[in-house]
Order: C-alpha cells, then sequence, then structure tokens
C-alpha cells in the first residue's frame, strides 16, 4: 500500500480529535485548532518533501493521538493556548510523516490541495454529525479508536 495514504490515517484522526475538541472543550474559536493543525500540516509536508527524517516522529505522532483521545474522553479543560500548541506541533509532524513518503515529487501541489480537500472533507463531516459524536457514548468511540491507533502505532514502531 501507498506509504502516502497510510500516513494520512492518523492526519485524520487527529483532525477528527481537533475538531471534537472544539466543540466540546472551547466556548469560542472553535474551529482554530482545525485550521493550525491543517497549516501546520502542510508546513510539514512541505518540509518533509525534502527527505531529512526527525527521530522524534515515530513519538510524537502516536503519544498525540493517546493524549488527545484522553483529553477528548475525559473531557480536561485545557487553555486555548496548550491545546492551539498540541495542534501546531501534531500538525506539523503529521505533515512530515506524510512528506517523507514522498521522496522529492516533482511538484507538491497535488498532494497539498488533496490534504486540503481531504481535510474540508472532514471537517465538514464532523460539523454534521457533531450531535451525534459529542454525545458522552460518542466521545469514548472516537476515544478509544484514536488511543488504539496511538498505542498500535507506538507498538508498530518500536519493533519496526
Amino acid at each position: 500500500m501507498n506509504p502516502y495514504l497510510l500516513s494520512l490515517a492518523p492526519y485524520a484522526l487527529g483532525l477528527v480529535l481537533f475538531s471534537l475538541i472544539g466543540y466540546t472543550l472551547l466556548l469560542e474559536k472553535k474551529q482554530v485548532l482545525s485550521i493550525l493543525f491543517l497549516l501546520c500540516a502542510v508546513i510539514g509536508l512541505w518540509l518533509g518533501s525534502y527527505g531529512k527524517e526527525l527521530e522524534a516522529t515515530q513519538y510524537v505522532l502516536p503519544l498525540s493521538l493517546i493524549v488527545l483521545s484522553a483529553f477528548l474522553m475525559l473531557q480536561v479543560e485545557f487553555t486555548m493556548v496548550g491545546f492551539a500548541l498540541m495542534a501546531i506541533v501534531t500538525g506539523f509532524f503529521n505533515g512530515h510523516d506524510m512528506g517523507l513518503s514522498l521522496h522529492y515529487e516533482q511538484s507538491l501541489l497535488p498532494y497539498i490541495g488533496g490534504l486540503i480537500a481531504c481535510s474540508i472533507l472532514i471537517l465538514l463531516l464532523v460539523n454534521k454529525a457533531q450531535g451525534l459524536l459529542t454525545q458522552r457514548n460518542g466521545l469514548y468511540m472516537i476515544g478509544g479508536i484514536s488511543c488504539m491507533v496511538g498505542i498500535a502505532l507506538l507498538v508498530l514502531g518500536q519493533t519496526a
């Protein structure tokens, strides 16, 4: 399977988590986290396409999914600045991971456009299903799935 498509899975889950955190834990500016996450992912994609691997990527991606899903499930109140910093760091590392799988592509525009289109689609779907997803059982389900993916990525990263 294409490594670029595989790297979209943690990105998509992270975007869903940041969007749901915005809807459930923030009183205003609910989409700021998702937009910061997307912008930093685009920057990370561009920089990652140059091929310099960051050692921390194998730890940041899984741990961010685990921590964000715990925050969402437990409804941990955190400052907007704290969540924004997490969105910036997580978005950059997700984008960088996607960029590494491109191996010096001639044009990044189709990948950046696809990432933006995919993000808009995910945000629209989360917005439409917000009522269903933000119920207590929905938050547990999304958080639990994201946490399991984070644990699996952490275990697979250790064995690779």
